[in-house]
């Protein structure tokens, strides 16, 4: 069994070229063959003829001597057959000691007729061709034997020296060619076994190759990336936890001390069930986050009247908007998206939420709405501290605070854009950022409008007035 690609490439290749030649061969003497015998025929009469009326117009003396001649200039053997069936032979008679012409064909060449001979094997030819020889006297044939018809067999003996070079070149250019295959698997190899920074090395080749070497190298590139961020992840939840459970245990041992004051005991019981809540806040999004990463979350395409979903979740809100006086303004025509409903209602909290929690008192937070053909966007704007330039491709990763000092005055987990980003991507939507350090912030959402059938209406969302 071929094991390797390099020997089935090479063999493909010999096996190919050989069914090529054998087919051109064959080919070649079933259509050539018959004209090529028919042709050589004609040539052969032709001659026989010419030898005939040479010797009718010069009547030579010695009849022996001219025809050894022509036949010496032909390049045949010639017999001159009597009635009888005896013969004298000119030229070359080499294997020709059997009698290779039947006494019945000499009958009708001399009654004047000139039929297909067929030579005796024996002789060694393949054709003969005979005529009556008038100045011969009435019972002489003049019979040529040809040369024999030989194949043309030096184009095989080339083609055969063609295919031993080919092969040879071929099988060194299939080492080139495997070359790159074989460092891809040493080095997906290695990968398996957790090194991450393999690459392969840089190559300029436009080919399949060059396209394959390049993928695998920003395939690699993003496994890094991936892992990378894999265990930032995993330092940031440790870290997440690590913050309420050490403010638990704190104010719990506190509470375990004789004689702690009313007030203080208050306080520690206030901090234990704002930290449980926190931690109990961040399991429900990693929980979230994991369903969404496993594509475990059931997912039925219906309309879904998102404007209204908006002013829902700007309702339930309020007490937090309300505290930092924070001007709320929807302007919103009638949006329907094909979507799950609890999900994207998750994601206008999340927006609505970050926005709230980013914008300084008596600031602005204003929401907007367009619909484009088969799409729909919803804007969230508002007056916040901003985002740098720098960090808006990265504030939808997870965990990831852009300063230092939103992480120190704001509170949150950093993972309501991820799971922001993870609602609509499963919706086949997409979100884009844009903010002006100082001045506020504005995410657009944009999600596939539902399709809604001839003559009907999307149906109100329930708990929300028109």
């Amino acid at each position: 069994m071929i094991r390797t690609l390099r020997a089935r490439v090479v063999l493909t290749y010999i096996g190919v070229v050989t069914v090529s030649v054998v087919a051109a061969f064959l080919v070649y003497n079933l259509a050539f063959s018959g004209p090529e015998t028919r042709r050589y025929e004609r040539e052969a009469k032709a001659a026989l003829h010419a030898a005939v009326q040479l010797y009718e117009r010069v009547q030579p003396a010695d009849e022996d001597v001219f025809w050894e001649g022509i036949a010496r200039t032909r390049g045949a053997a010639l017999r001159l057959y009597e009635a009888d069936g005896a013969y004298r032979e000119y030229g070359e008679a080499v294997g020709m000691e059997e009698a290779v012409v039947s006494t019945g064909d000499i009958a009708a060449i001399l009654d004047g007729r000139e039929p297909t001979l067929e030579a005796d094997p024996a002789c060694g030819c393949e054709l003969a061709v005979g005529t009556r020889l008038s100045g011969g006297g009435a019972g002489t044939v003049l019979v040529m034997f040809p040369r024999p018809i030989e194949g043309d067999y030096s184009v095989l003996v080339i083609l055969g020296v063609v295919l031993a070079a080919g092969s040879g070149l071929f099988l060194f250019v299939s080492g080139r060619l495997v070359g790159p295959i074989r460092s891809m698997t040493a080095a997906a190899t290695r990968m398996s076994e957790g090194d991450l920074r393999i690459r392969l090395p840089d190559t300029r080749s436009k080919d399949e190759l060059g396209d394959l070497s390049r993928a695998f190298n920003h395939m690699a590139g993003q496994l890094e990336r991936q892992d990378r961020m894999r265990q930032q992840f995993v330092a940031n939840v440790s870290h997440e936890l690590q913050s309420p459970l050490t403010s638990i245990r704190g104010f719990a041992s506190m509470l375990r001390s004789p004689g702690i004051p009313e007030a203080d005991r208050d306080r520690a019981l206030r901090a234990i069930h704002e930290e449980s809540g926190r931690l109990s806040k961040l399991s429900g999004h990693l929980l979230m986050l994991a369903t969404l990463d496993a594509g475990h979350c059931p997912f039925d395409p219906q309309p879904v009247r998102v404007d209204e979903q908006v002013r829902r979740s700007m309702l339930l809100l309020e007490p937090l908007w309300s505290a930092k006086e924070i001007e709320v303004a929807c302007d919103l025509p009638a949006l329907a998206a094909a979507g799950n409903h609890a999900l994207l209602e998750q994601l206008w909290v999340n927006l609505l939420g970050n926005a709230i929690k980013y914008t300084p008192a008596k600031g602005r937070i204003a929401v907007t709405g367009t619909s484009v053909a088969d799409e729909i966007s919803i804007t969230v704007a508002d007056t916040g501290i901003g985002i740098d330039p720098a960090d808006l491709e990265r504030i939808f990763e997870r965990f990831y605070k852009a300063d230092q000092a939103r992480s120190r005055n704001v509170e949150g987990s950093g993972l309501g854009l991820s799971i922001a980003k993870q609602i609509i991507l499963l919706h086949q939507g997409r979100i884009e950022a844009s903010s002006v350090p100082g001045s506020g912030s504005a995410f657009t959402v944009h999600l596939p409008a539902a399709r809604r059938p001839a003559g009907a209406s999307f149906p109100a969302e329930r708990g929300v007035a028109r």
